[in-house]
């Protein structure tokens, strides 16, 4: 099945489910929905970010060190 053919089912499925199942779609989706919505300043920032991470002016860290320095400090090791 093509994209554009799972798109138009899942359209057409969203238009007549009723309300338990919308809810239920929607909290399985809820934070890829929620974070489609950037804000044109917010992606503005973000690229110049990339950009700068590309040609090696700022560092950039894994999330999961990040939180282990955090940690770490927070706890005082």
């Amino acid at each position: 099945m093509t994209i554009s053919a799972i798109k138009k089912n899942l359209h057409q499925y969203i238009d007549r489910a009723d309300e338990s199942k919308l809810k239920a779609i929607y909290l399985l989706l809820e934070n890829d929905v929620c974070s489609l919505n950037y804000s044109k300043e917010e992606l503005e920032k973000f690229y110049d970010i990339l950009h700068k991470y590309e040609n090696g002016t700022i560092k950039a860290f894994p999330v999961d060190v990040t939180h282990s320095e955090i940690r770490a400090q927070v706890s005082g090791k």
